[in-house]
């Protein structure tokens, strides 16, 4: 409801709880990402050329299966294949299961690291062994992060 009266569609809200449960990813994270990306617009494309919900670049999305990069303005298509780069990268400096997230009352730093790689990319993450010391990634770190923190209580609300 905290999305609906931001202005957020509920049809996109739904989408991303719908596909982030179908792939046992922390729907709350998927939001938080999607609302600092593009405030739940399908149809924006970044300066540098990220696409729809989840600021896909076109690249990344050929590496997860999306061939044209025009059907990453597609809601569906951009949550799956976003969702999917989300979790590998949690795999990758988190590992576990993301559920684990919902429990912390901090988050650690290799959830901050997970976090800042969908900004900046993993190998900037790795070189800096956390989150990398760039002013757009560690805002970005910490949005994502309060959002997520205000969707929370507002679910215990």
């Amino acid at each position: 409801q905290i999305l609906i009266s931001q202005g957020a569609k509920a049809r996109v809200v739904d989408l991303a709880i719908q596909e982030a449960m179908r792939q046992n990813a922390d729907p709350l994270l998927v939001l938080a990402v999607i609302k600092q990306e593009s405030r739940f617009r399908t149809h924006v494309t970044s300066r540098v050329g990220a696409r729809g919900l989840m600021q896909i670049m076109p690249g990344t999305g050929r590496g997860l299966g999306v061939r044209d990069s025009n059907q990453l303005y597609d809601a569906q298509t951009n949550l799956r294949a976003g969702i999917r780069f989300m979790k590998s990268l949690w795999g990758q400096f988190v590992g576990g299961d993301m559920s684990a997230l919902a429990g912390m009352s901090t988050p650690s730093s290799r959830v901050r690291s997970a976090v800042a790689a969908y900004n900046a990319g993993p190998g900037a993450v790795r070189k800096y062994s956390g989150v990398p010391p760039y002013r757009e990634t560690q805002g970005y770190v910490k949005r994502v992060l309060a959002y997520y923190d205000e969707f929370k209580q507002s679910m215990s609300a």
